[in-house]
Parts: C-alpha cells; structure tokens; sequence
C-alpha cells in the first residue's frame, strides 16, 4: 500500500468514528420518561419522571421501599431491607442508565420491589 492510500483509509475510518460518536450524543432521548414500579412481578405504580415525588411501597408485613423521583431521576431512597444494596444502586436516568451495571433497573431482591425505567 502506498503513502495516500494509508491516509485515504485514515480519513475514512476518523470520519467514521467522529459520525458514531454524533449520534450517540445527540441521539433523542424521548419525550417523556417513566418508571414503573413493581412489587413481586405486579405493576404497583407507573410514574413520569417529569414530576418529582415520593413513593411509599408498604407492603404490610414489614417491607417498606421509598422510591423518589427528583429532578428527572429515579432512586430508591430508602428500604427496610437488611442489605440496603437497592439504595446503594443510586440514581437512573434517561441519561445515564446505559452506563449503569443494572441498565434501567433499580431491583430491592428481599423486599421484592423493582423499578424499571421506561422511555417513550
């Protein structure tokens, strides 16, 4: 291969690159966000990510989540669980749940509560 063809095909694959990065940055996150909340595989409660609140899930026997939705995120603020390992999941976004190890989940395993992130 020659000189110019080692450069053509540089330009090429940085151009290509550069156009991936683009779209992944300003690629639409949606309209309006949701999450819907779980309590053992049932839909507790679909709430939009627009509104901050606080969700009370009192199951009756003990098992009481807090889920807060502020400034267009989603966390478990609080859990009677022993481990506490839902609250230490942190908050999910539009923005960041790719990143996330859980992606759009938020998942309190021994109070059996989920929180999926929806978008649309």
């Amino acid at each position: 291969m020659k000189k110019r063809d080692v450069i053509i095909i540089s330009v090429f694959l940085a151009v290509a690159i550069i156009g991936l990065i683009a779209v992944k940055l300003f690629a639409p996150v949606g309209n309006i966000s949701y999450a819907d909340i779980y309590v053992d595989s049932s839909l507790y409660k679909s709430v939009p990510l627009n509104n901050d609140a606080v969700i009370t899930i009192d199951q009756g026997d003990g098992k009481i989540n807090y889920v807060e939705v502020k400034d267009g995120s989603i966390f478990m603020a609080d859990s009677s669980c022993a481990d506490h390992l839902c609250v230490t999941q942190g908050k999910m976004n539009p923005q960041n749940y790719e990143s996330r190890p859980m992606r759009n989940w938020i998942i309190c395993l021994p109070n059996l509560v989920t929180v999926e992130l929806r978008i649309e």
